[in-house]
């Protein structure tokens, strides 16, 4: 094979995507580096040449890298490539203060080590989002098959007879699959209140403007809040449907809800009323009232599922309930780095 020119070799060296490194003795003392080991570290070549893996590697990597040196048969290189931490530089792209590589280092031509540093932390990044991801489809499918087994426990005891507990289940299975529709539309685990009332509504074939309000600022919710408050709303909606407002002709639902800004201990709340005209013929009294899942879900379930204050009342010009609950905060991350808490990633 002919060899190439000085010239060619010294392009391909700079324009390498790799850091590549000439090293000697046992202690792996760099001779020379290239180029790109700037442009990801933010350190100048001459700096690094002086200063050696001590200041451009992570401790506790060059800790793994030296045990790992000094394990290897006499005369041979590293055995497979080495995730190492270095540091990197504020333009490189990296999250952290030190970015990821792989390190592979042979025996060179004519004497001493020859290696390279390909930078991994892409991979890193991906490995990392494919756990947060997975994380959160378990969390997910837990929660939601909790739910669904206390949903089909209750709606069973609160059934007269398979029919009505088939519909019933039915009804309030399709609602938790329109919430989880609405989570996975936006792309970001978030479902919009405003879209969570409409389509239970429209679930209860409400399809008449004049009918129905719906207004209140933009208000995003995470899954665990939307799956609990889309039940709340659906019951709702069912029993308007059945025997409240929608049931009656130029019946009205009137659906709002407003942020209550944080005051002493208290976080940032939303307040969300439901309104029904006109009232049932005669009017519903409460003391005589079933207790069922959907009374229990507004009176019980959402104080134990959001913190929620609820109240519902049964009044001469309609059903009026209103649900106070802490807005969530931002959620906590899913994923923790062991390799950001010392060792070898």
């Amino acid at each position: 094979m002919k060899a190439l020119p000085p010239a060619a070799v010294a392009a391909l060296m700079h324009h390498s995507p790799a850091l590549l490194f000439l090293a000697d003795g046992e202690d792996l003392a760099w001779r020379y580096v290239t180029p790109r080991f700037a442009t990801l570290t933010g350190a100048a070549v001459e700096a690094a040449m002086a200063a050696g893996w001590r200041d451009f590697c992570h401790p506790l990597d060059l800790q793994a890298l030296l045990a790992a040196w000094a394990a290897r048969p006499e005369g041979e290189g590293l055995a497979r490539p080495l995730r190492l931490r270095a540091a990197a530089s504020p333009d490189s792209g990296a999250p952290e203060a030190w970015r990821r590589f792989d390190c592979l280092i042979e025996p060179a031509l004519g004497g001493g080590w020859a290696g390279s540093l390909t930078d991994a932390q892409a991979r890193h990044d991906a490995a990392a989002r494919q756990a947060r991801l997975l994380l959160e489809l378990r969390r997910r499918a837990t929660g939601g098959l909790a739910l669904i087994r206390s949903m089909v426990s209750r709606t069973l005891e609160a059934s007269e007879d398979l029919s009505h507990f088939a519909a019933h289940l039915s009804g309030r299975l399709g609602a938790l699959s329109r919430i989880q529709l609405l989570l996975a539309r936006r792309g970001d685990a978030l479902a919009s209140l405003e879209e969570m009332v409409r389509e239970e509504l429209l679930a209860q074939e409400v399809r008449e403007a004049a009918a129905i309000e719906v207004d209140g600022p933009e208000v995003l919710l995470p899954d665990s809040v939307a799956a609990a408050l889309g039940l709340a709303l659906h019951e709702l909606a069912v029993n308007a449907a059945k025997f409240g407002a929608l049931s009656r002709p130029r019946g009205r639902i009137a659906v709002t809800w407003k942020r209550l800004p944080p005051r002493g201990e208290q976080p940032e709340r939303l307040q969300l009323r439901w309104q029904e005209s006109p009232g049932s013929e005669p009017p519903v009294d409460p003391a005589a009232r079933h207790l069922g899942f959907g009374r229990e879900l507004l009176e019980q379930g959402l104080p134990y599922e959001l913190d929620a204050v609820t109240r519902l009342d049964f009044l001469v010009d309609g059903l009026r309930c209103e649900i106070v609950f802490p807005l969530p905060t931002a959620p906590a991350p899913l994923f923790f780095d062991d390799a950001d808490k010392g060792g070898v990633s």
